[in-house]
Order: structure tokens, then C-alpha cells, then sequence
């Protein structure tokens, strides 16, 4: 594998380590941060596919 994409997944690896509350959640939501060009709200980010978690209130 390409060392970039590997250096780069050890990144993910040690910052979603430092996450100590909603670590999948919190990472859903910077995954949809990244790959949105705008957004108006965090409600909207979490609209995006990468944001995994859909929960019906």
C-alpha cells in the first residue's frame, strides 16, 4: 500500500484513540466535514452518507 495511505491511516487510528466520548459518532461527523464543500449546520453534516448514524426521535 502507497506509505501516504498508510501514513494517513495511522493518523485516523491515533486521533480516533484520542477521542474518549462518541468516538464513532464524533468521527462520522468530521468524515461528513471533509467531504462536504458547505454546510450551514452541524444538523445538515449529518444528513451526509458518511454520517452512519440515523436515529429516529
Amino acid at each position: 500500500m502507497d506509505d501516504s495511505v498508510t501514513r494517513f491511516q495511522e493518523y485516523r487510528e491515533r486521533l480516533y484513540g484520542l477521542l474518549k466520548y462518541r468516538a464513532d459518532a464524533t468521527f462520522n461527523l468530521l468524515d461528513s466535514l471533509s467531504g462536504r464543500q458547505s454546510a450551514q449546520s452541524v444538523v445538515e453534516l449529518s444528513l451526509e452518507a458518511p454520517f452512519e448514524r440515523r436515529h429516529s426521535t
